[in-house]
């Protein structure tokens, strides 16, 4: 779902030679190799004085520092200032504790016992406790909030009548969560789920005391913050930047190896900033940025994998898509090898189903086939001989400017092919992120080019997103029955096998074509250790790199 920084648009830039140093401050005493926190830093760590992080605008400003709120519409940073249940640990592939120190689950396997860890405070003293995790997910269910991930909490999570109270008809107490005393949080769910504890990595806690007063404007401006992880924000200067120091009051087990973090929010010419030594990375680069930082800046340029996968998603409710053979007529026209390998050159890899390589479940036997002959069969079959009579339709875009250098060249490959191999013309609307996210939700529009990057390891993450109800205008018994056996089984290897038998589905049925993975390039100042090379999760990366000397 979420991406550490996302591509950045082509620009022009004038080429400066690089003579990286780091970034100085006479704001913050120098203490020896342990950051301001106790954070003790490597031998070959700058002092404390140059510990600074310089990140550049990663897309829209959001108008809330809280991700308990809204996924979509928040601003940068939020996972480093509230402590999570859980973290990913990406070089382990394991799951850490956080706030939880551990958890068990009921021998009926429907209820999970959180025990949080001792000691947790919040930045104004009050004490953090297995409360504010439970108030969370009442807040976020209660109708008021409208939080917009319900995808995730209703049919990820499961949490028991997560949907009943989140439509009004059941109250907050009726929901599945319990805090019995300070240091257990309890989690029932609708079913058995025995990934759980990995979809916990979007819970964070919420502070009670603080949004009873305020409400959830609470998190709109800095006045009346609090905060529970190893950072907190020291200035946020709406449209320019965001600062973030560590919290002084922090007691967990994450580190804090940075004296400052900031974070810009006005839109600039990132690989310009990157070359004066403004900011110390840039987002992922578009195609031709990246040509651009091979030729001039070759040492800094920065290649990671992922799991994130692109698809064009079809609305199956209504015609034209409600056709099978359309369906399939549209995927067979599409050649992946040309869009990764020419379109989307050196920035992406062909991909034919949901999951991707080197994710748990991955089938690398399931392909889609290039025939526009049968294609056209297939549309003449479905009443559109050569395209005639095809309503009007458009492929929407979110309007990204971190994605739209990718996602815009992905969409007009095809727009072209659908011209050229089944004569249909099909328009290309680059749509605000919030309708965009309205509308595939409501499942209002016929036609979507859109990615989901992971959440946690675990196939469930993605197969999930085309149950009914799910992210997607699909409803298919068979698959929701395979999916739902996968979901609820403890048994790995026939879990492994259930979700083998739903890719399979996917490919069969075609309530979306598989597009491509993409390939995450990026310029990284080398005097800043441990790039993150490995899919990313949360912004919890940064807290394992650190400015050398």
């Amino acid at each position: 779902m979420k991406k550490r920084l996302a591509f950045l648009l082509t620009l022009v830039v004038v080429f400066i030679p690089q003579q990286w140093t780091a970034a100085s401050s006479n704001a913050v005493p120098q203490q020896g190799t342990a950051a301001s926190t106790g954070t003790v830093l490597p031998p070959d760590a700058a002092p404390p004085a140059q510990q600074i992080l310089r990140l550049p605008n990663n897309g829209p400003e959001g108008p809330y520092l809280d991700e308990d709120l809204t996924i979509y519409n928040r601003q940068d940073g939020t996972d480093l200032i509230q402590e999570p249940l859980v973290v990913y640990d990406q070089s382990t592939g394991k799951l850490n504790p956080v706030a939880a120190q551990s958890w068990s689950v009921s021998p009926d396997r429907l209820t999970w016992t959180f025990t949080i860890r001792k000691g947790l405070v919040w930045s104004d003293g009050v004490p953090l406790t297995a409360r504010d995790y439970a108030f969370m997910f009442r807040n976020q269910a209660s109708p008021k909030t409208a939080y917009d991930f319900t995808y995730w909490t209703e049919t990820v999570q499961g949490i028991k009548n997560w949907a009943a109270v989140n439509a009004g008809k059941m109250p907050a107490s009726a929901l599945g969560v319990a805090a019995p005393d300070d240091y257990t949080l309890r989690i029932t769910t609708d079913a058995p789920r025995s990934y759980l504890p990995s979809a916990m990595v979007y819970a964070w806690a919420e502070p009670e005391h603080v949004v009873a007063k305020y409400g959830n404007t609470w998190a709109t401006n800095l006045t009346h913050m609090v905060y529970s992880g190893p950072y907190m924000a020291q200035n946020w200067q709406k449209g320019v930047a965001i600062t973030f120091v560590p919290n002084p009051k922090y007691h967990g087990v994450r580190k804090a190896p940075y004296t400052r973090i900031t974070w810009a929010i006005a839109s600039g010419n990132a690989l310009a900033q990157f070359q004066t030594q403004q900011v110390d990375e840039t987002p992922y680069l578009s195609s031709g940025d990246l040509q651009f930082a091979l030729h001039t800046l070759p040492k800094d340029v920065v290649t990671a994998s992922s799991y994130d996968v692109w698809y064009l998603t079809y609305n199956t409710y209504t015609k034209p898509f409600s056709d099978l053979r359309v369906r399939q007529a549209f995927d067979l026209v599409l050649d992946r090898q040309i869009l990764a390998n020419d379109v989307l050159k050196n920035i992406a890899k062909p991909n034919y189903t949901l999951l991707m390589p080197g994710f748990p479940g991955y089938d690398p036997s399931i392909k889609a086939p290039y025939n526009v002959a049968q294609a056209q069969r297939l549309l003449a079959a479905a009443g559109y001989p050569g395209g005639k009579g095809f309503p009007a339709i458009s492929i929407w875009v979110r309007n990204n400017p971190n994605e739209t250098g990718f996602t815009r060249p992905a969409a007009e490959y095809i727009q072209s092919e659908f011209k050229t191999a089944l004569g249909i013309d099909i328009g290309i609307k680059v749509i605000d992120q919030k309708v965009f996210t309205d509308n595939i939700n409501k499942h209002e529009q016929p036609l979507f080019l859109v990615g989901y990057n992971y959440d946690y390891v675990d196939p469930s993450d993605f197969m999930d997103l085309f149950v009914t109800g799910g992210r997607h205008a699909w409803s298919y018994q068979p698959y929701d029955q395979t999916v739902a056996a996968a979901d609820h089984s403890f048994d790995q290897r026939q879990r492994l096998a259930l979700y083998g038998k739903a890719q399979h589905i996917l490919a069969a049925q075609v309530p979306a074509s598989f597009l491509f993975v993409p390939q995450y390039n990026f310029l990284w100042n080398p005097k800043i250790a441990n790039p993150p090379l490995l899919p990313t999760l949360t912004n919890d990366w940064m807290l394992n790199t650190y400015v050398r000397k």
